[in-house]
């Protein structure tokens, strides 16, 4: 988790979004999974944070929240097969 906060620093929600989604895109072997629960954890606060301070507008906010779930869906479909 240390390790995503770090590579997390002074970017945006929207970067992470992206990072997450790249994870999940690019990785189709069984191991593509590994980390996306606390990073999509971390995301979800993130764009909480930006929202709060006004950086993100309340459709962006949700938009990227929706990504998000997307993304956990997936993770939930590949732990279930």
């Amino acid at each position: 988790m240390c390790a995503y906060l770090n590579s997390t620093a002074g970017k945006s929600a929207v970067e992470c979004v992206s990072m997450i989604e790249n994870q999940v895109a690019t990785f189709p072997d069984g191991n593509w999974h590994v980390g996306l629960k606390n990073k999509t954890k971390i995301v979800l606060a993130l764009i909480n944070e930006e929202f709060a301070a006004e950086k993100l507008g309340f459709k962006e906010s949700e938009d990227l929240k929706q990504r998000v779930y997307i993304a956990q869906d997936k993770l939930i479909e590949a732990a279930l097969w």
